[in-house]
């Protein structure tokens, strides 16, 4: 049985952040989501440090979900940081801001993240993400095990 992906959620908004834990549910059990709050937090649970540094409790995410809009350190910080760290390859990583403007997706891109989209309205919607992120990093991993 395969190992279920480990998705970071960095999300300031308690509202969206819950909003996307239920879409990930919905979206089948091979997702393992984890949350934090700010870019720090990210850079913190990314690096393993207290009081990320138990990776049998927080394991290296697959994916990073990322809101580009938070006091704080921003994402696209994150995104810069994350560019610069060795093994950031293993990581997809994948902006969802309330806020999408073509100079936010072009600048999220150049920063490495493999997709940029705006926080939709609609529940099914959302799913749809959801299920999208977990599909496509499914494929990613087995086409990885089979080379």
């Amino acid at each position: 049985m395969r190992n279920p992906l480990t998705i970071l959620l960095v999300e300031d908004n308690a509202d969206d952040a819950l909003l996307l834990k239920l879409a990930f549910a919905e979206a089948g059990p091979n997702a393992d989501v984890r949350f934090v709050g700010d870019g720090n937090q990210a850079m913190d649970y990314l690096r393993g440090v207290p009081p990320f540094n138990q990776r049998a409790e927080h394991p290296v995410p697959n994916v990073l979900v990322l809101d580009l809009k938070m006091p704080g350190m921003d994402g696209f910080e994150v995104l810069r940081w994350l560019q610069q760290q060795p093994a950031s390859d293993r990581i997809t990583a994948v902006v969802f801001s309330g806020t999408c403007c073509q100079a936010d997706t072009d600048r999220a891109l150049a920063l490495g993240a493999e997709l940029c989209l705006e926080k939709p309205l609609d529940f099914r919607q959302l799913v749809g993400f959801a299920k999208g992120i977990v599909e496509e990093d499914l494929a990613r991993t087995d086409s990885a095990a089979a080379a």
